[in-house]
């Protein structure tokens, strides 16, 4: 399990050296990177109520919706903090054990939620390897399920077709990347027009879902 810690403050030690002893791998960050979405929790701390808000706001509007964020923060400033925008908060000075226990309890919660996947009237269920548009089944076969799977799973995030190829087929295919081409092209007509547009392509690169 790996999180980021976004944060203005120079004395973060304390914070990120907590987060690491509980089993955790953490990166700090002074501001948002909206291309690093590829992590299983957020931690915010800020020292001005202003700029944590504008942090929340960019990362409810920006970075995919089903990441836990907590903030760090001291207690009398909480009213002042949009508690819509964030899953849980823990007060300073904070206890290690209680930032253990509310972080694996958002993990938890968060694993058992992406068993099923949804976007709009898409929806997309990974146990019972069922998809549906507007509640009626889609048929795919096991690769196509896999590859959509996938893209929904890392919204925004472009992926290079080799890339596809090493996480879904996990040897290199006879027929070479084109086979991701194959796919996505049949994959797009089975969601239908409605659906197919999340699917982009990025010229010269490969795909994401968006």
């Amino acid at each position: 399990m790996s999180g980021i810690i976004i944060t203005n403050k120079a004395n973060i030690d304390e914070v990120s050296a907590a987060v690491q002893s509980l089993g955790f791998k953490v990166a700090v960050r002074n501001r948002l990177n909206f291309d690093e979405v590829d992590c299983d929790f957020y931690l915010f701390s800020a020292t001005s109520v202003n700029h944590l808000n504008q942090l929340l706001k960019q990362v409810d509007a920006t970075m995919p919706t089903d990441v836990p964020k907590i903030i760090i923060i001291k207690e009398r400033i909480l009213p002042e903090i949009d508690l819509n925008l964030v899953n849980d908060f823990v007060t300073l000075p904070f206890n290690k054990e209680e930032l253990r226990k509310r972080l694996q309890f958002h993990l938890k919660r968060q694993a058992i939620s992406k068993k099923i996947i949804k976007t709009d009237g898409l929806v997309l269920n990974c146990d019972s390897y069922e998809v549906t548009t507007d509640g009626l089944p889609v048929e795919l076969t096991y690769k196509e399920f896999e590859l959509l799977k996938f893209l929904m799973s890392n919204p925004r995030r472009v992926f290079h077709r080799q890339q596809l190829m090493e996480e879904i087929w996990e040897y290199d295919f006879f027929s070479g990347t084109r086979t991701v081409d194959v796919h996505i092209r049949r994959l797009r007509a089975k969601l239908g027009p409605k659906y197919s547009h999340h699917i982009k392509t990025v010229r010269h690169v490969g795909y994401l879902f968006r």
